[in-house]
């Protein structure tokens, strides 16, 4: 803070109590935020155990001025807040929303139950993560659209139309686009991966131990037919919810199930990984 570049010259008019006024270009709320974590240590060693969580407010604070400033701890707790809800691993995402529905997982201000209505706040979210360059909470971001407001082209635009009019923080133009265009590559992807069992030609005789041949031929048959009638936004789930699996298991033999439980992970991992060639993030 200290390096700033000041007037070469000072006139007394400029001193307050013999000390020269460092001149700040940064937002009066920034600011306020900056002195109040800085100067009230009550304030500041409540943020991580605050009841509802912490507000995006302050954490922009914590990655801007952290970053402009070197305030190293101050960037690093914000970036630890904003991650925590936006993870950049398919373990972190399935662990934050295994009981999506308490909120108690959710470190920011509005619980999971609210994120799920308050389209808005993941889109300042993703508006804060482009300008402070952080492109490892873009993919989860994208995912969360996609699980909840996913049903349709309609439905996943409107959401974010609806949700722009309210956000706080100016959104890159890109955005949208990026989301339709991952939309469509995580469909294709989706088939090949966690569903590519599917379509494999050898099922389930590819699955050693099978006790129920029969049982399994007729399983398989009756999901295939299940997915296939499904729209791109119903699928969506087998790859946005690790529960999805149950659905698809249920009526295979214990050995059969247990194979294509390996299976759907070990693709949705694959496919996770490709989030950010999906969303443009490597460009």
């Amino acid at each position: 803070m200290f390096s700033i570049p000041q007037p070469p010259q000072i006139s007394e008019t400029s001193l307050v109590e013999g000390c020269p006024i460092v001149q700040l270009h940064d937002s009066d709320l920034d600011i306020e935020n900056l002195l109040s974590m800085l100067y009230d240590f009550m304030e500041y060693s409540a943020l991580p155990s605050a009841h509802g969580g912490v507000s995006l407010l302050k954490i922009a604070t914590m990655l801007r001025l952290g970053w402009k400033y070197e305030f190293k701890n101050f960037w690093n707790e914000g970036l630890h807040f904003l991650s925590h809800d936006y993870p950049d691993t398919l373990e972190g995402w399935d662990a934050l929303y295994q009981n999506e529905f308490n909120g108690i997982n959710s470190r920011l201000i509005d619980n999971v139950l609210f994120k799920i209505r308050n389209v808005s706040m993941t889109l300042d979210v993703i508006a804060l993560a482009y300008e402070m360059g952080i492109k490892s909470v873009v993919p989860a971001f994208y995912m969360f659209l996609l699980r909840y407001h996913g049903g349709s082209l309609a439905e996943l635009q409107g959401a974010f139309e609806s949700g722009r009019r309210w956000a706080t923080f100016a959104l890159p133009e890109t955005v949208l686009e990026s989301l339709l265009h991952g939309r469509e590559k995580i469909h294709d992807a989706l088939v090949e991966l966690p569903l590519g069992w599917l379509h494999s030609g050898t099922f389930p005789t590819k699955f050693e131990g099978c006790t129920s041949p029969k049982t399994c031929d007729a399983a398989l048959s009756t999901v295939v037919l299940t997915v296939l009638r499904e729209s791109v936004g119903s699928k969506m789930r087998f790859f946005t919810k690790k529960q999805s699996a149950t659905e698809l298991t249920k009526d295979f033999c214990k050995e059969c199930a247990s194979a294509v439980l390996t299976l759907h992970h070990e693709g949705r991992g694959a496919l996770w990984r490709l989030l950010p060639e999906f969303f443009g993030l490597n460009e």
